[in-house]
């Protein structure tokens, strides 16, 4: 038997009482069932954010129905949403740099069906990877990254995951400047809840390695959904 799909609902917008009760109300009333729910508060902005998974084995309303169903609460709420289904294949960005094996790593395995979703684009702060993602036909897109310009490059960065739909990025040893960071952190532009966990890229062992003693290239994901 079918698992039931999942629906994940973003939302930001001003705080204000009586948010996480009426977005449960919503859900509660077209029986659904919650399934995880975490909201933050944003005392200096003024600003609420909330991510909401619920079960769609019992709920009342069809997966194309459920936004325009709520779009009458974001406007009392003027609320910024973002609505995805489990059952959908995500979208996903690569992040590289001039290191090339977790890119070729990932590539093949999306070649090859092992890694089902979607790969839009990669974005690199060197030209160096260009020729990897023209041979598997993939929009390459180059952010050169300084001091000077470093936050302006985000920024269009940002704005060219948002055009292209992005749900997940990819850091493929992506680290073109070290700064100080926390692994969880909102873009306040978009409401959407970015989370980091780290996944390891087998690297190839040295002739001169000895056991025990290989290490890993690691990739990084952030879930933008």
């Amino acid at each position: 038997m079918a698992s039931a799909d999942i629906a994940t609902l973003l939302i930001h917008c001003p705080d204000r009482p009586g948010l996480v009760h009426d977005v449960t109300g919503f859900i509660f009333s077209h029986q659904g069932n919650i399934i995880d729910l975490q909201q933050h508060i944003d005392p200096e902005q003024n600003a609420f954010f909330m991510r909401l998974e619920w079960s769609l084995e019992k709920f009342t309303l069809d997966n194309e129905e459920i936004e325009s169903r709520l779009q009458p609460m974001a406007r009392r709420h003027e609320m910024q949403m973002r609505l995805s289904f489990a059952s959908q294949r995500k979208r996903i960005a690569l992040f590289v740099t001039k290191e090339n094996h977790c890119l070729y790593d990932l590539l093949a395995r999306h070649e090859s069906g092992d890694l089902p979703v979607d790969i839009p684009l990669i974005v690199a702060n060197h030209e160096t990877l260009r020729p990897a993602a023209e041979r598997f036909g993939i929009p390459f897109h180059h952010f050169p990254i300084t001091k000077d310009n470093k936050l302006a490059q985000e920024a269009a960065q940002i704005e060219l995951l948002r055009q292209n739909r992005i749900d997940t990025v990819v850091l493929a040893r992506y680290q073109p400047l070290r700064h100080r960071r926390p692994r969880r952190r909102t873009d306040h532009s978009s409401g959407r809840h970015a989370r980091q966990s780290r996944r390891q890229c087998p690297r190839p062992r040295s002739p001169r390695s000895r056991p025990g003693k290989n290490r890993s290239r690691q990739s990084t994901l952030v879930a933008l959904a």
